[in-house]
């Protein structure tokens, strides 16, 4: 993994890539959760999950796994805090004593105990462990709980199963000493939304060492998990066919005995069909920097495999507007995501993996909008099984639906729609590049690349967070360089909208 980080982070393995492709166990270890700690962890997370294919329990999981690690890391301080004050943590009345003092000493931005701490043998260490097609996370430190401790919280994740929301938590009278209480209950409430059982999550002390233990497990709700997921698939399922006239089309372009007039005929046969295949070629810059008029000129300027991922991409506009008008935004964020990937691919100078590249890049959405515009009937349904009373996040359907996320989805869509094996896997894995198959490596990483290009914008991501071999393969060493890619691509769309 190409990281030096400032902090010293203890690896179990110089090469957690390979122990996460091989899903063997690994670990990292560290005194302080840092920042610099937590962008490492979220990048291992990331890579878990996405080799599980389960990125969309990431927000759930980071969130109770980062209130695990801080509450792990605060009781390794508190261990020091109370020897430096000799204090015996295990005495009732000297754990008052020093708590009184605790949260104002120890738990500030830059608290001296932090540098002792690392200086001290107090560790903790994030264990991946795999078991069979799911894994575990444990997150474990050099301490026994105390008993108190551990009593409240076991209180604590008691009580998170039986609130119903958070407006519960706050109803109660938690002991806010330590800052923690809240906190844990909520990370424990988005674990039990997002489908986990009690039993998913445990804690153990012994006498050198406190683990907590988080099974990732989509088995967890299983009669909730199918029925969810039936709902979305079946709504998939009643997606038109693709056109004929695309079909035929298609298969034109690919026969070498085609002529130019011969396509440009039976495209003219379909008014609508070649006014959305020049509007297409105009309206995004898309292969041409000069303006078409006619479908023969098309053809002479782009080729045969630009016009037919042309027509491919006007049937799907065509579909987009019939079934999901509402969410006509989203359709546009893909043109622009496109654009992206073909003008990267050709930076790479080979014009038919550019073509390839807008095409996925243009289809790898439809899996979000097919979720989003879930039919009312269904997305009641969904509710009322679920047990809760709005959907409004994409990134919260596909927690709940716990086996469906939307590359999945938008490769099962093409498989629907027939489309070759090569740009569905583009599809199906561009949010996870580190899993790339070989032949198609450098078209995922272009799809990838151009999606953290339009969340950059939005700023829905942070650089740091980014897949560091993609970065590696575009020499985008600083975030200031993907900032640079980023400005030209855009004035570009710009220029041709």
């Amino acid at each position: 993994m190409n990281i030096k980080p400032k902090q010293k982070i203890e690896c179990s393995t110089n090469d957690i890539s390979g122990s996460i492709k091989r899903k063997d166990q690994y670990y990292i270890q560290f005194a302080h959760f840092s920042k610099e700690v937590e962008i490492f962890f979220h990048k291992l997370l990331t890579r878990t999950l996405a080799s599980y294919d389960l990125l969309y329990l990431k927000s759930g999981i980071s969130t109770i796994l980062k209130e695990l690690i801080t509450n792990a890391t605060k009781a390794n301080i508190k261990r020091l805090y109370f020897a430096q004050k000799g204090l015996d943590i295990s005495l009732k009345a000297d754990y008052i004593s020093g708590m009184d003092t605790f949260k104002e000493d120890c738990l500030r931005e830059n608290a001296p105990i932090l540098d002792q701490l690392e200086k001290s043998n107090f560790r903790v260490r994030i264990l991946f462990l795999p078991e069979g097609d799911l894994f575990s996370v444990k997150i474990i430190n050099n301490i026994q709980i105390a008993p108190e401790e551990l009593k409240k919280i076991e209180a604590r994740i008691s009580k998170a199963y039986k609130y119903s929301d958070i407006t519960d938590a706050f109803n109660d009278v938690l002991d806010d000493s330590e800052g923690a209480g809240l906190g844990l209950i909520m990370a424990m409430l988005i674990f039990k939304n997002s489908g986990f059982e009690k039993k998913d999550f445990s804690i153990t002390s012994g006498p050198k060492q406190t683990v907590c233990t988080i099974r990732i497990s989509n088995t967890s709700n299983k009669i909730r998990t199918r029925e969810i997921a039936k709902e979305i698939i079946d709504d998939v399922e009643y997606l038109p066919s693709f056109p004929e006239n695309i079909i035929t089309l298609t298969e034109l372009c690919d026969t070498p005995d085609s002529t130019i007039q011969e396509i440009s005929n039976y495209v003219k046969k379909d008014p609508s069909l070649a006014a959305s295949i020049l509007k297409q070629a105009n309206s995004v810059g898309y292969l041409t920097s000069n303006k078409v008029t006619t479908i023969e000129e098309a053809i002479m300027k782009i080729g045969l495999a630009g016009i037919k991922a042309l027509a491919i991409a006007a049937s799907i506009e065509k579909i987009v507007d019939e079934r999901y008008s509402q969410y006509k935004d989203l359709w546009e964020t893909s043109y622009r995501k496109a654009f992206y990937a073909y003008k990267i691919a050709i930076q790479l100078k080979d014009r038919k993996l550019a073509e390839k590249a807008y095409l996925s890049s243009l289809l790898s959405k439809i899996g979000e909008i097919a979720l989003l515009s879930a039919k009312k009937l269904s997305m009641e349904r969904i509710n009322k099984i679920a047990g809760i009373k709005e959907i409004t996040s994409i990134d919260l359907l596909q927690e709940i639906s716990l086996g469906i996320s939307h590359p999945t989805l938008s490769a099962m869509i093409t498989e629907k729609w027939n489309f070759d094996s090569e740009l569905t896997n583009a599809i199906k894995y561009h949010l996870r590049p580190h899993m790339a198959p070989k032949e198609i490596k450098e078209l995922i990483y272009i799809i990838y690349l151009a999606h953290i290009l339009i969340e950059f914008e939005h700023r829905n991501i942070l650089y740091q967070s980014l897949d560091f071999d993609v970065l590696k393969f575009f020499n985008l060493k600083t975030e200031e360089e993907l900032k640079k890619l980023h400005s030209i691509l855009h004035q570009a769309y710009s220029k041709n909208m």
